[in-house]
């Protein structure tokens, strides 16, 4: 069986693995403004109370399902995608609105404490053992 041809205004995000293969439309598109990121997911066929969004560890996961029935026949679209999150993100003032099939998600910035942040962690020597008589 021949597979039809993928639509050339769709491009393919290969991965390498034929069954990983998906339309880049489907995948999420993260962009970074001065004070935080803006994520939008396709959530097409999908109402807004159907999604399910969470925050856990700086990973934020969609998930949503829906079902319907036409001509006795019935249909189901459903979506899990996960992206990973930098640190310095504000995970509770986090929101998301649904528009036209696609979920846009902004994520506010906010500064790293200083225990959070990156620090170079000095190497001691070893301490000296006694020496043998």
């Amino acid at each position: 069986m021949d597979w039809p041809a993928w639509p050339s205004n769709m491009p393919m995000v290969d991965t390498g693995d034929v069954w990983s293969r998906l339309p880049e439309a489907q995948l999420p598109m993260m962009k970074e403004t001065p004070t935080g990121y803006q994520v939008q997911f396709a959530a097409a066929g999908i109402k807004p109370s159907d999604l399910r969004v969470t925050i856990d560890n700086n990973i934020l996961k969609v998930q949503g399902e829906s079902k319907s029935e036409h001509d006795g026949w019935e249909y189901t679209s459903s979506i899990e995608r996960s992206i990973q999150l930098p640190k310095n993100i504000d995970a509770t003032a986090i929101e998301a609105i649904s528009d036209h099939g696609m979920l846009c998600i902004s994520v506010p910035k906010m500064e790293l404490q200083a225990s959070e942040a990156p620090r170079l962690i000095p190497i001691k020597p070893a301490p000296s053992s006694p020496t043998k008589k």
